[in-house]
């Protein structure tokens, strides 16, 4: 897998896998994405929707990462299409734990160009 990455990579500056579903989500029967985050040696953004059960979700996949060594570059909770009160202080929650939180609000996009556009806009990729 590592290969294959590097190979698409190219010369490419910037390149972003995501580890659709999670940090510890299999990849195989033997390696998660965790796995292949220890091989390439690259930064992690952990992303996670705003809501009820975000302060285990981040809190969990933080520790995880950590544990093998693997370098946290950004956390950032995404607003959800749905409003809980959990929303008012999950961040303030985890920034009370150490951890550098960046809220990207809810963005309503119809393609992949205006989603780049969209998140560049939001200086997110300055945090990384």
């Amino acid at each position: 897998m590592k290969r294959v990455i590097l190979e698409a990579a190219g010369d490419r500056p910037n390149l972003v896998v995501e580890g659709a579903g999670g940090l510890l989500v299999p990849l195989s029967a033997t390696e998660t994405f965790a796995d292949l985050g220890v091989a390439l040696g690259w930064p992690v953004v952990i992303v996670a929707p705003n809501r009820l059960g975000v302060l285990s979700d981040v809190l969990t996949t933080h520790e995880a990462a950590v544990r093998r060594e693997l370098f946290v570059s950004a956390i950032v909770l995404s607003e959800p299409s749905s409003i809980d009160l959990s929303q008012r202080t999950n961040q303030r929650v985890l920034e009370a734990r150490g951890l550098s939180i960046v809220a990207l609000p809810r963005l309503d996009v119809d393609s992949d160009d205006a989603l780049a556009d969209a998140i560049e806009a939001s200086g997110l990729l300055d945090t990384l």
